[in-house]
């Protein structure tokens, strides 16, 4: 049940979530990507991605689109590679993944969705203290 409080404000409280939501899956991105875990890193990806995609244009999402597909075939081999030939493969599924995590900040930024505008006394810290979010 949602206190009365919070439902006078529920558009704003819901893009509040909304942001930190896709603060923390981008947080989990970065550690995937600097640890090397292609994978995990390629799954938080479109996790991200599918999270905007409603803000995309279509040719837009078509672009992300394009890159999981050319990351996604280049993973599924893997496994039949030797080893240099996987440390290649690794490099550039990293390479594609990076140039998609990239497109999608861009996408962010157009959007508003990295640097919101939102015109709020006391910052977001004085709305996280004021919904007990802390």
């Amino acid at each position: 049940m949602i206190p009365e409080e919070y439902i006078k404000d529920a558009p704003y409280n819901m893009s509040l979530f909304f942001y930190m939501e896709l603060s923390e899956l981008r947080k989990l991105k970065s550690k995937a990507m600097i640890s090397g875990d292609i994978f995990a890193y390629r799954d938080i990806l479109e996790e991200i991605f599918t999270n905007i995609s409603f803000k995309l244009k279509p040719e837009e999402k078509q672009i992300i689109k394009d890159y999981f597909v050319d990351a996604n075939n280049l993973m599924e081999g893997l496994d039949l590679l030797d080893d240099e030939e996987q440390v290649k493969a690794f490099g550039v599924i990293k390479k594609t993944l990076r140039e998609a995590d990239l497109k999608i900040i861009r996408f962010m930024d157009k959007y508003k969705m990295i640097f919101p505008r939102a015109k709020i006394q006391g910052g977001i810290d004085s709305i996280k203290k004021q919904y007990g979010l802390d």
